[in-house]
């Protein structure tokens, strides 16, 4: 057996390339929550008359090009988090055609739609960050990741579907029921008021977990910027001594 098996791995800092698209999708969860307080707390939905859920979007969705960029130069990889941007940011729109439209069953299903990439969108994110604490050896980020993955399950899917689902039972078990009944679950009072608590407090969550990891991409390129200053002083004043003795020869 080999004496560097027994060599601990050294942790490798947080790669500097992923700190911007980092620092983009923080301020589109940063705008997101905070634009999401008179949803949850008052049901306000004059949020989506004006489109204004499509610029936090548009901020993730530019974060996930930038992730996978190179993935998607050099084909080494499957852009699973860009794909849930781009998801995403299609089906933005149709909550606002949807509050516009009367009663459309297309603009349902693709407000279902936008919910559901954005679920998809927080799993990715929390997967990627994951791989990143591995490799830089953060235990912390690892399962702040995890954490995350588990809350978005079970606040944000399991309730959400859990609650369609009753509906539909509800709508079919019901004679002379419509149909677009089924998408009327935003309207149940406490129980709906429940449901986007769960929903906020996910994605505050998930706002964490990237705050976290903007502090220790910051904190790696600090240290990293520290140890650079003794080395090139060091150099520059190699090359002063250097420029000494070649005067003092002449």
């Amino acid at each position: 057996m080999n004496n560097s098996d027994h060599i601990p791995e050294v942790a490798s800092p947080f790669p500097a390339s992923d700190l911007m698209p980092l620092l983009l999708m923080t301020i589109a969860l940063f705008l997101a929550s905070w634009l999401g307080v008179p949803i949850v707390l008052q049901a306000k939905l004059r949020f989506f008359y004006s489109y204004r859920q499509c610029l936090p979007v548009f901020l993730a969705f530019m974060a996930t090009l930038l992730w996978d960029q190179k993935a998607l130069s050099d084909k080494s990889g499957h852009p699973r988090l860009l794909l849930a941007g781009f998801a995403l940011l299609t089906l933005a729109p149709f909550p606002t055609w949807n509050i516009r439209s009367n009663s459309n069953l297309y603009m349902e299903f693709c407000s279902l739609g936008a919910i559901a990439a954005a679920f998809w969108l927080q799993i990715e994110l929390s997967l990627r960050l994951q791989k990143i604490a591995e490799r830089c050896r953060e235990p912390m980020l690892a399962l702040m990741a995890k954490k995350t993955r588990f809350l978005v399950l079970c606040l944000e899917i399991i309730p959400v579907c859990a609650l369609y689902v009753a509906a539909l039972i509800t709508c079919l078990n019901m004679p002379n029921r419509n149909l677009m009944e089924i998408f009327q679950v935003w309207k149940y009072g406490r129980i709906s008021l429940t449901l986007r608590i769960c929903i906020f407090w996910s994605l505050l969550n998930c706002l964490s977990l990237c705050l976290y990891a903007c502090c220790k991409a910051l904190r790696d390129m600090d240290t990293k910027v520290k140890k650079e200053k003794p080395q090139q002083s060091a150099t520059a004043t190699n090359q002063q001594e250097q420029e000494g003795h070649q005067e003092t020869k002449c």
